[in-house]
């Protein structure tokens, strides 16, 4: 007999769902049962290279109709970023800085949104955010790890330790 009381389950996109650009095992069929029994879930990620929209064509490229909501550090920010109304540095890939237009004012900056820019960090990048900050712009960080595994290159730093020197 199931329980009056039902626990929302959060689920990890990256390693659990998705495992680099491939399916997990087994995904399909937890997605589905998760649907099937009416259980309340939401996917999660952290990862600043793909938005919610992302993850649904993922899926659907993977011939799975999502029917569970996704969140992702893009989305939280994007919906931070609304709904206070700021004025926004972007640095991180320009796929991503799209999404973010309407709020992106360089000039007039409130706010420092800082993802996952790669191998294109740079002394003079990181002196602008530096200087936005110091007079007064707000560091919104979409993530804070210290490294990463690019495939085939390595640990490599990540923003985190971007943000921390900042």
């Amino acid at each position: 007999m199931r329980s009056s009381l039902t626990i929302p389950i959060l689920i990890d996109l990256d390693g659990i769902l998705r495992i680099g650009d491939k399916l997990s095992n087994n995904s399909s069929y937890f997605l589905r049962s998760l649907t099937d029994e009416k259980l309340p879930a939401i996917i999660l990620s952290n990862s600043t290279l793909s938005s919610s929209d992302d993850v649904r064509q993922f899926f659907l490229s993977n011939n799975i109709e999502l029917n569970i909501p996704v969140m992702t550090t893009i989305d939280a920010t994007l919906n931070y970023i609304s709904e206070s109304n700021k004025k926004a540095s972007v640095y991180c890939n320009d796929r991503i800085k799209k999404v973010f237009s309407d709020y992106i004012d360089d000039d007039e900056t409130t706010a420092v949104i800082i993802g996952d820019l790669g191998k294109s960090w740079t002394y003079e990048i990181l002196n602008d955010i530096l200087r936005k900050v110091l007079a007064g712009a707000e560091i919104i960080a979409m993530q804070k790890n210290r490294y990463w595994n690019p495939p085939g290159e390595g640990i490599s730093l990540d923003a985190g330790a971007f943000v921390a020197a900042i």
